[in-house]
């Protein structure tokens, strides 16, 4: 039997936070004329690799302007090249969901740590740098001398095979599962006015179970 289609996922934050760096990097008294060319949008039906024209809609119509990627990786490594910034002598690291799926291979992550060869973990579920003070002083202490730190952040978003957001379709399993997870708890918690109750009874870990 053909493997079942998988659904489609994006590693958000990641790519506004690549794209954040492209813009901090340029600088005062940088132009739009200074910046390299734009990297390729998704200009075909697939995305990571599968030929899904609904989970491409959905990326397309939801998040106007979404790349593969190794066209984010390309369009930051390029954007960043002219500070000095290359394998020897930068640190990569990344906050994102520990979600298995966030490990697939094309994702963000998962091509910047083939890059750099290594990566220092910082997050957890939702993408929340968990680790604190103690944990991002850890990682600047590994800075290389004279040296660069990549930093990749946030939550991601599942887009199941008919094209619903929030959703995903994981490998033997036969029904969806939300995508991120627990960025849909907490925000349900929120707008279902638990948030408010846990706070007024001091038990605020609630909001994170």
């Amino acid at each position: 039997m053909a493997r079942r289609l998988r659904s489609g996922v994006l590693v958000l934050a990641a790519l506004a936070a690549a794209l954040a760096v492209y813009t901090l990097v340029q600088g005062p008294g940088a132009s739009a004329d200074d910046a390299p060319a734009a990297a390729p949008l998704l200009a075909a039906p697939a995305f990571l690799g599968m030929q899904n024209k609904q989970v491409h809609n959905t990326v397309v119509a939801a998040f106007p302007g979404a790349m593969k990627g190794s066209a984010v990786m390309s369009t930051l490594l390029s954007t960043v090249k002219e500070y000095g910034l290359k394998k020897s002598n930068t640190i990569y690291g990344q906050s994102i969901c520990s979600d298995e799926i966030n490990g697939d291979k094309g994702h963000l992550p998962t091509v910047l740590t083939k890059y750099f060869g290594t990566s220092f973990f910082l997050g957890g579920i939702g993408g929340a740098p968990y680790v604190g003070k103690t944990g991002f002083g850890a990682f600047a202490a590994h800075v290389p001398d004279d040296g660069h730190v990549v930093l990749v952040f946030g939550p991601h978003i599942g887009i199941s095979p008919q094209g619903e957001p929030g959703k995903f379709l994981r490998d033997g399993q036969s029904e969806l599962s939300t995508s991120c997870g627990a960025a849909i708890a907490a925000y349900s918690q929120c707008t279902s006015g638990h948030a408010d109750e846990a706070r007024r009874a001091g038990h605020g870990a609630a909001l994170v179970a």
